[in-house]
């Protein structure tokens, strides 16, 4: 069979006269997706449940160029609202004309911008036919043809414009009953005047599950994403919750993300390496800076703090970021609370939070500042407003807990920061060192580590 340049062979024909389809291989690796480095959501509506995806996309002249753009955007904009993963939600997509073009397949680990950005640049072919029934075999056959995530639902959403001929239509139904049986489920969505209704009834029939959405045009596909989306999660069960390995101490450092320390010489010690990142803006002010101050006094003396448990270091920044007492520094708690008590307010017109989790990341947490391979790092950053700067994503193994103060406080941006868990939000400054401290610990230390 060729397909442009592509030259793919026809399999032998199974059992019961289904012939495997031609398969064209997935567009070469790029970037290598690294499970344990999250991406931050884009979008309020995100599906985050346990999912396998392919997108099939109509490769034939029903849609212009310009059409078929629309659909890629449409097909994008739906993986934005997806927690893509090899754990969570698998895509996969396909282009089909006569024969079918992979593009991403569900087992490709790739990071979703990775993914996303293939997606966006799937070629346009505008052939004279797209193969309903060809791109629904190879979907039988090579995207579902080995269950290897049974607690997974399974979704082939079919987006079609056109009508394929009736001499191909004949293994239609076969095809479909196939994929049912495989529990797969077909969602149709015709596009526009050439879509063909009667098929995609047809496709209906077959299974309860198989529910179709028509649209009048491409232009349409952006009203009715987030309904689609949202029909597509509900199909999908939860993932369940994680249990802990019993020789572990759990440390909590969000709903839902735990991170794990190992136990010291006691059975009781927690080993956690923690920064305490201070806005010290003029909007800030010195009273609420000293209120911060009182804050992490009274975190610090909850905290089992020692060399063979929790690590702390502080950072006051604004403008800039002043170091405020360092991991390689003694951690004796005593030593550490008299460090505080001293810290002197400075000021700045800017608050560089970026800057500030920036240099966390490339200082703080480096062994040349003391920091510990094996102890898992968490930065409680005090804020009450907005950044100044550009924020960057740190990476996966540095969870940060923004706790943000007064009314100024981005409450998106501290989200964004934080996902996936959520920021600790506090009315001012003055109740700062009364309700934060308990929320604090609540989040780091679950018990054991409590001294």
């Amino acid at each position: 069979h060729c397909d442009g340049v592509n030259l793919t062979c026809e399999a032998c024909q199974e059992p019961g006269g289904l012939a495997l389809p031609p398969t064209v291989a997935p567009v070469s690796a790029t970037t290598p997706y690294v499970e344990d480095i999250p991406e931050l959501p884009l979008h309020d509506l995100y599906c985050s449940k346990l999912l396998d995806l392919a997108f099939l996309l109509d490769g034939s002249s029903k849609l212009s160029e310009a059409e078929f753009d629309m659909l890629k955007v449409f097909v994008v904009d739906m993986m934005e609202r997806l927690h893509i993963s090899q754990k969570r939600i698998r895509v996969a997509v396909v282009e089909y004309h006569d024969g079918s073009h992979s593009y991403i397949d569900l087992r490709d680990r790739k990071r979703p911008s990775e993914l996303r950005r293939i997606a966006g640049q799937v070629k346009y072919v505008g052939s004279q036919v797209a193969s309903t029934s060809e791109v629904l075999k190879y979907t039988l056959f090579q995207i579902f043809g080995k269950a290897d995530r049974p607690e997974a639902s399974r979704i082939a959403l079919l987006l079609t414009a056109s009508q394929e001929p009736p001499r191909m239509a004949r293994n239609l139904v076969r095809y479909v009953q196939g994929l049912k049986k495989k529990k797969v489920i077909v969602i149709p969505v015709g596009i526009g005047p050439h879509a063909n209704i009667k098929q995609i009834r047809l496709i209906e029939k077959q299974s309860p599950e198989n529910k179709a959405f028509v649209l009048s045009s491409v232009d349409e596909l952006e009203q009715r994403r987030d309904e689609i989306v949202n029909f597509l999660c509900d199909l999908a069960p939860e993932v369940p919750a994680r249990t802990q390995p019993p020789s572990m101490a759990q440390v909590t450092v969000g709903p839902g993300l735990l991170g794990v320390s190992s136990l010291g010489p006691t059975g009781s010690s927690m080993v956690l390496d923690v920064v305490f990142l201070v806005e010290g803006s003029d909007k800030v002010g010195e009273a609420n800076f000293n209120r911060s101050k009182e804050f992490m006094e009274e975190v610090i003396q909850q905290m089992d703090v020692g060399q063979d448990s929790i690590h702390i270091t502080v950072l006051q920044y604004s403008y800039m970021v002043t170091v405020e007492y360092t991991f390689s520094e003694t951690q004796s708690k005593g030593d550490i609370l008299q460090h505080v008590r001293e810290i002197r307010y400075q000021g700045g017109n800017r608050t560089n939070t970026g800057l500030a989790l920036q240099y966390v990341s490339e200082h703080s947490f480096s062994t040349s500042q003391g920091d510990r391979e094996q102890a898992p790092n968490l930065v409680y950053m005090i804020t009450g407003n907005p950044a100044s700067d550009e924020i960057k994503r740190l990476p996966g193994d540095i969870q940060v807990v923004p706790i943000g103060v007064g009314p100024h406080a981005n409450k998106q941006e501290l989200e964004r920061i934080s996902w996936p868990n959520a920021p600790i939000l506090i009315q001012d400054f003055e109740t700062l060192p009364r309700e934060a401290p308990d929320l604090v610990l609540q989040r780091c230390c679950s018990g054991e580590g409590l001294r």
